[in-house]
């Protein structure tokens, strides 16, 4: 006598680990494609698309930090109280990287030179003639 054993899952099959994806590949297919990150400097502050507003008297200092390979010049911004930046941030995943731009620059706003169409020497003369500019008109109004 021979018996034969069917399994369930010839019956059932399951589905491939694909299909249980699925619904969060398109959910989610929006942060995929790149946001252009836009920058502008005004007599308020510096306005991010990443950071929003950041006032000038908010600014400590502006720093630049070089790549090796020149594709990846960071414009490093330090501020006064940097967990109102961390605290405005929604996306857990950008809360973490600002942290870890905290602990190694000592300030969440790190600036990626590449997304803004020009060069890193530019963009740092002209933050830091702004907020010189917004510095000498407090000096003036006292």
């Amino acid at each position: 006598m021979v018996f034969i054993c069917v399994s369930r899952r010839s019956y059932f099959p399951h589905p491939s680990p694909a299909f249980y994806y699925l619904p969060y590949f398109l959910i989610k297919k929006d942060t995929w494609r790149a946001q252009p990150r836009r920058l502008s400097l005004n007599e308020r502050g510096i306005m991010s698309s990443e950071y929003g507003l950041i006032p000038w008297e908010e600014v400590v200092k502006i720093s630049e930090l070089p790549s090796f390979f020149g594709d990846n010049d960071r414009l490093i911004v330090e501020v006064k109280s940097p967990n109102i930046y961390i605290d405005r941030q929604r996306d857990k995943s950008r809360v973490l990287k600002m942290w870890q731009h905290l602990s190694n620059y000592n300030t969440p706003i790190v600036f990626l030179v590449q997304n803004q169409g020009v060069s890193l020497e530019s963009l740092k003369n002209l933050m830091q003639d702004k907020l010189k500019e917004y510095h000498s008109s407090l000096m003036n109004t006292q």
